[in-house]
């Protein structure tokens, strides 16, 4: 194959990959949710003094726990992450065609991801003195505003 046919050759294969990019995409909206907080009811009746075992039968689980000399705190967290993405990858739409390898393989390692996300939290805490009694309990919602 002569020099001007082969790059004519992949001029084309280049216009092609372009025209095509665009048509290989997808667009994603979604929410990816972990943990539950306890209602603000569930909270508000728990009080200083109140033992560990009437805290989590009230509250339920706790999704971090930490333990030192003076005491514990429990934590309950719900996380939300509302994200959309818009994602190409050329080598899905044309994989149709059959490329030179090497073409081909620099076409599967490009792939252009465009991800905006906002991460939300609502959370509880409850700290324990030694005797496993309450101390302190601490409420925030999503906007982060003290609830208790």
């Amino acid at each position: 194959m002569t020099a001007p046919h082969r790059s004519r050759r992949y001029a084309a294969l280049v216009l092609l990959v372009l025209t095509a990019a665009p048509l290989s995409g997808c667009v994603v909206l979604g929410r990816s949710t972990e943990g539950s907080v306890p209602s603000a009811a569930a909270v508000a009746r728990v009080s200083k003094g109140t033992e560990i075992g009437e805290v989590v039968r009230r509250l339920g689980a706790p999704v971090d726990l930490s333990l030192a000399p003076d005491g514990m705190l429990l934590i309950w967290r719900e996380r939300r992450y509302d994200y959309d993405r818009l994602e190409f990858d050329p080598s899905q739409g044309l994989s149709f065609l059959s490329l030179d390898p090497i073409l081909g393989s620099a076409l599967s390692n490009l792939r252009l991801i465009l991800e905006r996300g906002t991460l939300r939290q609502e959370r509880v805490a409850v700290l324990f003195d030694r005797d496993g009694r309450v101390i302190a309990v601490t409420q925030r919602d999503a906007d982060n505003r003290r609830l208790r």
